[in-house]
């Protein structure tokens, strides 16, 4: 079996997997689920706070490591225990009763992005009493306005202590979502980006071909950013190369839906090249600590532009792309809902979610559209061959009557 193949039956495997286990009812009997604590920071007083925490309540200037302390009574049974927190931004590690149980990494600046990372660890019964067992939680992070996004913020979940087996399910799952469908759309976007560009290399007339592939490949570059754990440097940086790394890829959107319907405007190019530079500046120009205010409402501008392109896209393809109308405007409209789901999470009118949609919902707009742009394509080929064909008949055609012409000539 070739290897694109077999990873796709493994991931199909892992798939369903994941499904059977989230449609099983979950034996939580055994695990503790800890959403009180004690907090405290250097400099500021302990004080209680209810999990899950971030720390843009109360704790917006402040970088560094905070701690979480809790109690718990140790869970009954004699099986194996484990410790689980399903989101600890940037990193963390777990103590019980003193003893060092679990880390997510270095815990010195630059810290690792874990965000997006759950984590999973066995806790020993020998470190253990009947009653009143004391878990640390020790987060790293940084101040809640360096980051450019609200699902990369400081902050820590609720703690989970029980059964290592039912909390390995949770782990399991919320990896698989989180993590593998992330670095699978990744690296399959890159390649089909990247397998776009070829085809606009054999036909560079369809420009809207090396546009999508642009788009592609970037939005690849993109999705890395859920499972990459290194900074550019410093964790502001890497934010703010994010932030400015958004618009040129969503630009290359915007160009390709005009291209697909045969527009082209000189000034629409150089506004959205003039729009990438000045925002470059602006996020450069920005504060450390106000990068997610000046992020969020570039998010917003970046979604009002798209969804002015949007408009004018499906106004003139009606007119004259009657096709495309419904089917790229079918996708465009879930990638607004999308759109719209992520800027109320940004803004905090809806919870962080376990899973965001957004982030593996994306291949269906690609795939759609790389079906049309395969269907144009091929058209493009057959239209190019039967030409050439025909070309090729009237050759031979005139051919033949030239000489005829010189036979009656020479008659």
């Amino acid at each position: 079996m070739s290897y694109p193949a077999d990873l796709l039956l493994r991931f199909a495997r892992r798939l369903a997997l994941c499904l059977f286990l989230a449609a099983l009812p979950q034996a939580q009997g055994q695990v503790l689920t800890l959403q009180q604590a004690e907090f405290t920071a250097p400099g500021r007083a302990p004080t209680k706070v209810d999990l899950p925490h971030e720390w843009s309540q109360g704790l917006r200037d402040f970088s560094g490591i905070a701690e979480y302390r809790m109690q718990f009574d140790a869970p009954g049974g004699h099986g194996l225990l484990g410790v689980y927190v399903s989101r600890a931004c940037s990193t963390l590690q777990v103590f019980v009763n003193g003893e060092l149980v679990g880390s997510g990494g270095r815990m010195e600046p630059p810290y690792p992005r874990n965000c997006y990372y759950p984590n999973l660890f066995a806790l020993p019964r020998a470190l253990l009493k009947p009653k009143g067992n004391e878990l640390r939680v020790q987060v790293a992070g940084h101040a809640f306005g360096e980051a450019a996004s609200r699902q990369r913020s400081s902050g820590v979940s609720a703690v989970q202590v029980g059964a290592l087996a039912d909390l390995q399910a949770q782990y399991d799952s919320r990896y698989f979502w989180n993590i593998t469908v992330a670095q699978i759309i990744s690296t399959s976007l890159l390649g089909f980006g990247l397998a776009l560009f070829g085809l606009w290399l054999a036909r560079r007339r369809d420009r809207y071909m090396l546009y999508f592939a642009l788009f592609a490949i970037g939005w690849a570059a993109l999705t890395a950013r859920l499972f990459t754990r290194l900074s550019f440097g410093s964790y502001w940086m890497t934010e703010a190369f994010l932030t400015v790394a958004f618009f040129p890829v969503v630009s290359c959107a915007m160009l390709f839906l005009m291209r697909l319907l045969g527009r082209r405007w000189v000034w629409m190019d150089r506004a959205l090249a003039f729009q990438s530079v000045a925002i470059a500046l602006l996020v450069i120009a920005t504060p450390r600590a106000q990068l997610l205010d000046t992020a969020t409402a570039l998010y917003l501008f970046g979604t009002v532009e798209f969804l002015a392109c949007v408009f004018a896209f499906l106004l003139m393809a009606w007119r004259t792309h009657r096709m495309d109308f419904w089917l790229v405007g079918l996708v465009l409209v879930h990638s607004i809902v999308l759109l719209g789901l992520e800027m109320a999470q940004q803004y905090g009118l809806l919870p962080l979610p376990n899973v965001t949609l957004g982030h593996f919902t994306m291949p269906l707009v690609f795939g759609v559209i790389a079906v049309r742009l395969i269907q144009l394509f091929v058209r493009a080929l057959t239209q190019a061959e039967t030409l050439n064909q025909e070309l090729e008949l009237r050759v031979i055609g005139k051919s033949r009557e030239i000489e005829r012409n010189w036979q009656q000539i020479a008659e």
